[in-house]
C-alpha cells in the first residue's frame, strides 16, 4: 500500500487496545473509521476516492463482525448470496464508484451502439459459499478461467492488443485474485497472484493485523485499475476503427500487424468438463488442439 495512504489509516490501527474487550475495541475502531470517512469524502474531493474505499472496506468488515457473525461461523450455513449481499456486493459495488464500469458478477462496460445496449466484459468474478469442497472449487476456478479466456479471445480476434485479464474467485470470506494470459500458441496461463481471508479478529499484532484488510483493499484497487485500463484500451481501439470507417477518403493500406496476426492463430476453442459423471461431456471444439502441419 502507498505509504501516504497507510499514514492516513494509522488512527484505525492505533485504536486497538489488547487490554480492552472485543466490544470496546470494535467501538474504538468504528469511531476512528467514521471520523476518517468524513475527512476523506470523495464526493467533495475526488482525489480521496481510493483512501475512501480502503476505509469503506474496513467499515464493511467491522459491520459484518458485529451484525453478521454467522458469516464467520462453521456451524451456521450461509449461502453464496449471504456473502454477496452482506459483504462482497457492497465492497465491489463501491470499488467501481466514479468509473464507467458496473458490477454484475462480471465487470462490464455498457455502451449504446445503434440504439442497442452493448456490454463489453473486462473482468470476471465468481462467488461460492464457504468451504465449497474441492469439486465445486475447481469447477468454479475452471469457469473463471474459461470466462476470462473468452474475453481475451474476443479482444484478440477483434484486433485489440489485450492478451490478459484479471478475475476474482470468492469462496465465503476468502478471495482469490487470478490472471489469465494468452502466452503462446494455444497456451493460456492462469496465475493466482493474491489470496486473502477475512476473519472476525480485531487484533493488530504483527501476526494477525488489521493491515491485511488494507492490503486486500489495495489489491482490489489494483484489480479495478486493470479493468479500467482494459476498457480504455478497447475504447481507443474502437474509436480508431470508427474513425477509419467514417473517413471519406480511400484509406491507405494498413500495415500488417505481425504480432496480432500471430496471436490470432494462437487462439483455441474452449471445453469445460462436466461437474459429475452423470452429465454427458460436451463435444470438443474443432480447434481445441494445435493442428499438425
Amino acid at each position: 500500500m502507498v505509504a501516504s495512504q497507510t499514514e492516513i489509516l494509522k488512527p484505525i490501527f492505533k485504536a486497538y487496545n489488547p487490554a480492552n474487550t472485543s466490544d470496546e475495541n470494535w467501538t474504538a475502531l468504528y469511531v476512528q473509521a467514521k471520523k476518517l470517512t468524513e475527512q476523506n469524502d470523495p464526493e467533495i474531493d475526488i482525489s480521496k476516492k481510493d483512501i475512501s474505499f480502503c476505509i469503506h472496506v474496513m467499515l464493511q468488515i467491522l459491520m459484518a463482525i458485529k451484525h453478521e457473525p454467522g458469516l464467520f461461523s462453521d456451524t451456521v450455513h450461509s449461502s453464496e448470496w449471504d456473502y454477496i449481499v452482506k459483504l462482497w456486493g457492497p465492497i465491489t459495488q463501491r470499488l467501481f464508484y466514479f468509473s464507467v464500469l458496473k458490477v454484475d458478477l462480471r465487470i462490464i462496460h455498457d455502451s449504446i451502439k445503434q440504439r442497442y445496449n452493448v456490454e463489453n466484459e473486462v473482468g470476471v468474478a465468481e462467488v461460492a459459499e464457504e468451504n465449497p469442497g474441492s469439486v465445486k472449487f475447481n469447477s468454479d476456478r475452471c469457469k473463471v478461467l474459461i470466462e476470462s479466456k473468452a474475453i481475451v479471445d474476443r479482444f484478440i480476434l477483434d484486433g485489440c492488443h489485450i492478451d490478459n485479464v484479471d478475475s476474482l474467485q470468492i469462496c465465503g470470506m476468502e478471495v482469490y485474485f487470478i490472471k489469465l494470459e494468452l502466452r503462446d500458441n494455444g497456451l493460456y496461463i492462469g496465475t493466482q497472484h493474491y489470496h486473502s481471508v477475512v476473519d472476525d479478529s480485531l487484533d493488530t499484532s504483527p501476526l494477525n493485523s488489521l493491515e491485511k484488510y488494507m492490503e486486500l483493499a489495495f489489491n482490489l484497487l489494483c484489480f479495478k485499475d486493470r479493468c479500467i485500463e482494459i476498457y480504455n484500451i478497447y475504447e481507443n481501439h474502437l474509436a480508431s476503427s470508427r474513425g477509419q470507417q467514417k473517413s471519406g477518403k480511400c484509406p491507405a493500406p494498413r500495415p500488417i500487424d505481425d504480432d496480432m496476426s500471430t496471436k490470432q492463430t494462437w487462439i483455441r476453442g474452449s471445453w469445460n468438463p462436466p461437474r459429475t459423471i452423470k452429465t454427458t461431456p460436451p463435444p470438443e471444439p474443432s480447434n481445441l488442439y494445435v493442428q499438425e502441419q
